[in-house]
This record gives C-alpha cells, structure tokens and sequence, in this order.
C-alpha cells in the first residue's frame, strides 16, 4: 500500500500521511489513530502507539497455519470429483465445474503465495516504518 491508497482507505488528505512520513509532524493525531485502528481492526494498538509487540493481533492466521487448511481442502474437492464423475459420468457439467473450481484454486494458490511473501517482508517494512514515524527501534 502506498501513502495515497492508506490516505483514501482512511478517508484523510494524503498531505497529512506525507507529513508524518516525512517526519513535518512529530506525530499522528488521536483521531487519525483511531481512524487506523477501526480501518484496520487486525492491527495491534500497543504495536501502532507504542512500537511494542507484533504488528498484527495474535488471531490473526498465518501462513503456516493456512497450508494444512488448504491442503485438505484440495483432496476433498478432489475426493468430491471423482465421486461425481462415478456417478454421473457423461455430464458436461461437472466437467464444467471441475475446471472452475481447479481454476478457483489456482488462484487461492497464487494468492496465497503473495500473503506468505508479504509475510516474510514484514520486518523489514516495520523496520523502515518505525524509523519513517520515529519510533524507537
């Protein structure tokens, strides 16, 4: 996300988020804080005010924890087709649906993938972050 697409997502100036980036404000208000805080309801108060503990809630769901999911949710789809073409062999819907959902998962896949990337970068954009807002590392 860049400085214009968080500033609309808040519904605030982009000049404010660029002052505080650019360190022209030594701080948020309250109130943009609050307004981060119910935009983003993931993100952890203490990490946001005071630099302290991870970035995100702790109910949030990782990607180690999203392997397992999807991968069983992959062979039972599976499962489900094969029972399917048993019974209803010659239907060119299931067929059609077979590829839809082999589609559908290729891209949960593939988002997937992005989510762990992004997970991985996490501390070196906290990092640049802290030091953008000045905050103790």
């Amino acid at each position: 996300m860049n400085p214009t697409s968080f500033s609309d997502s808040l519904d605030v100036s982009v000049t404010v988020i660029f002052n505080i980036i650019k360190g022209r404000r030594s701080k948020p208000s309250f109130d943009l804080i609050l307004n981060i805080l119910k935009t983003y309801d993931k993100l952890n108060a203490e990490w946001l005010i005071k630099g302290e503990g991870s970035m995100w809630n702790d109910d949030i769901v990782t990607s180690a924890e999203i392997a397992p999911t999807h991968v069983n949710l992959q062979a039972r789809i599976r499962e489900l087709f094969v029972k399917m073409r048993l019974e209803q062999p010659d239907s060119h819907e299931v067929f059609e649906l077979e590829e839809l959902v082999s589609y559908m998962m290729e891209e949960t896949a593939e988002q997937k993938n992005k989510l762990i990337l992004l997970h991985e970068r996490q501390e070196g954009m906290l990092k640049v972050l802290k030091q953008k807002l000045k905050l103790k590392v």
